[in-house]
């Protein structure tokens, strides 16, 4: 999993530069549970987040390997318009 995390890392890292110079604030956390995605998902500066971790016909996981509620954007904020999940069974999970 290290070289596959590795190289996600470094195809994310052109994307956030990118839109680091396009005058957004990014923001990048790499070891994210469920609960810092609802804390993203609620806060009225996001717009944009990307998710990424593993997946399956279950659910998709955070950080620490536990599934993420399903209901983890159920209050997200109004300035949130798109969440990006890379994950296994992404559609399904």
């Amino acid at each position: 999993d290290q070289q596959i995390t590795q190289d996600e890392y470094k195809g994310l890292w052109r994307i956030m530069n990118y839109l680091s110079s396009k005058g957004f604030r990014v923001v990048m956390n790499f070891r994210s549970t469920g609960e810092d995605l609802r804390s993203a998902a609620e806060s009225p500066t996001s717009s944009v987040l990307l998710f990424s971790g593993h997946g399956n016909t279950k659910a998709f996981y955070d950080y620490n390997g536990k599934p993420v509620d399903y209901n983890v954007l159920e209050n997200a904020s109004k300035s949130v318009y798109q969440f990006i999940l890379s994950a296994c069974y992404g559609r399904i999970a």
